[in-house]
């Protein structure tokens, strides 16, 4: 067996090296472990997190006061650095902690190369991290990670397949090698693949190899479940099918843990209790997702259209405005993208009335706003704007806009809702 040391350019032959001496002296990159950088220096453009914020000390928090081992996955101080040689060291995780309670669902966001798929496979054994600890079900997974084996299915973003197996051998290869006793055309027709059953792999589609991942790794009715995209290239009735999979399972195991990494904000609210952002290898917000929205942003859309006297006008598109110069201010609208309709505004006065009508309703509500953009005029004569709110004054807004809606006899609509998910994490 070899092992190259990269940086010293030492082979080392028929030398037998422990896990422990491995997993405290080097990297593992494929079959090449690397010598690990033993001082742990991130070059400063990689954007690391150095310090902890309000979310990773509620876990800190929540981890130390588990007195009575409520808590079903632990991940404390958790670190792992991929060493290259003469290139940048990569801090994939850096310090992450985390703490699960029985049954709860969690939801791992964020972009590519934020430490998703790093995290996952620590979890699963598949790579050596640098230090920490992860323990499930009261296991810690470094010293008890056979006896957790049976216990956890994984669903990574490569497929496990083989493309010249035929789908119901590879279902029978699992079963055999998870000691499961159950039918593989039960499995199957939960899944939507009793169709293939006798077809080759490499002549599935992208999404039914999906499916195939999924139900391997449902197949076990595991404690712990760990989904690293699992719906990519899935489409819609699929994806509602492993949404209902996933919902009976929790439903039915009084300890099941669910880790999911996801692109999808409806697929994490969906199926998630808790959603995390994950960035630079930690956290940099955690929480329900309804609570998320309220607590990180006020920002909201604000829908305004007023009754059209005067159906001649016509515009062909949605006009779109620059928002970064269309601000309201001093009552006044300013919408420079609309210079080329002056002489529509100036010889129709149906939409001058709109525009006088517009700078009354901001007006009145200009005072409950830090911020108010105008981002699109609509074919019906109808605006958007980007609205952030002062939170002290969220309540009379509403209040307000509901007032208007009922006294103003211009306004055809008027309604607020509320920036979604996905803006409000893609803005941290």
């Amino acid at each position: 067996m070899k092992y190259l040391i990269k940086e010293s350019n030492i082979t080392f032959s028929n030398t037998q090296m422990s896990e422990e001496f491995l997993s405290n002296n080097y990297i593992t990159e494929g079959n090449t472990p690397l010598l690990r950088d033993t001082n742990n220096t991130i070059d400063s453009n990689n954007n690391n997190i150095n310090k902890t914020n309000n979310y990773i000390e509620k876990e800190i928090s929540k981890i130390n006061n588990d007195f009575e081992n409520k808590l079903t996955t632990k991940i404390i101080a958790l670190k792992k650095t991929y060493w290259i040689c003469c290139e940048k060291n990569i801090r994939a995780i850096n310090n992450l902690y985390l703490g699960l309670e029985n049954t709860e669902k969690f939801g791992l966001l964020g972009f590519n190369g934020s430490g998703k798929t790093t995290t996952f496979k620590t979890i699963t054994r598949e790579i050596l991290y640098d230090s920490g600890t992860i323990s499930l079900f009261g296991k810690n997974i470094k010293t008890e990670f056979n006896n957790l084996r049976q216990s956890i299915g994984y669903c990574p973003q490569e497929n496990p397949l083989f493309d010249y197996m035929k789908v119901k051998e590879i279902i029978k290869f699992y079963l055999s090698l998870k000691n499961i006793n159950e039918s593989v055309t039960n499995i199957c027709n939960k899944f939507g693949l009793e169709k293939y059953l006798e077809t080759y792999c490499i002549n599935l589609s992208g999404g039914n190899k999906r499916k195939l991942s999924f139900a391997i790794a449902l197949m076990c009715k595991p404690r712990i479940l760990l989904l690293d995209e699992p719906s990519t290239g899935v489409d819609p009735e699929s994806r509602r099918i492993m949404w209902k999979n996933i919902m009976e399972i929790s439903k039915i195991s009084d300890n099941f843990n669910m880790i999911l990494s996801t692109h999808s904000m409806e697929e994490a609210e969906v199926l998630c209790d808790t959603v995390s952002w994950l960035k630079s290898g930690n956290f940099l917000t955690i929480g329900n997702p309804e609570k998320l929205k309220i607590q990180l942003s006020a920002g909201y859309k604000l829908h305004i259209k007023f009754i059209q006297l005067n159906q001649d006008i016509d515009i062909n598109d949605n006009v779109n405005v620059n928002t970064n110069d269309d601000v309201i201010t001093d009552n006044k609208v300013e919408i420079d993208g609309l210079n080329n309709y002056t002489d529509l505004i100036n010889n129709n006065i149906e939409l001058q009335k709109h525009v006088v009508e517009l700078e009354k309703v901001i007006g009145k509500i200009k005072d409950k706003c830090a911020e108010i953009k105008l981002y699109k005029i609509n074919k019906d004569l109808s605006f958007e704007f980007n609205i952030h709110v002062i939170k002290e004054k969220q309540s009379d807004l509403f209040i307000q806009v509901l007032d208007m809606k009922n006294s103003n006899k211009l306004l055809s609509e008027i309604n607020i809702s509320m920036e979604s998910l996905e803006n409000i994490l893609t803005k941290l």
